[in-house]
């Protein structure tokens, strides 16, 4: 039961906090921009880093572009 009401307790403090226009705004452009750069650049770094590194690169790439998409989704709901 203490676990729950601490639960309850960081989300009420949780409820207060908003992105704002660093993390909203800024983040999101700038590894969209990151993205599209590394996609032009997809053949120069398969050549240097090799196939296992390359796709290393791309899942990490598109998981934050994912949790990039999820946040907008989140404040755009809100």
């Amino acid at each position: 039961m203490e676990s729950f009401n601490r639960f309850i307790l960081d989300a009420k403090i949780m409820e207060g906090r908003k992105l704002g226009t660093f993390l909203g705004v800024f983040t999101p452009t700038v590894l969209t921009i990151l993205g599209v750069i590394m996609y032009m650049r997809l053949g120069w770094v398969l050549g240097n880093m090799g196939l296992q590194n390359t796709l290393l690169i791309v899942l990490l790439a598109n998981s934050i572009t994912l949790i990039t998409t999820l946040s907008f989704s989140s404040v755009a709901t809100n």
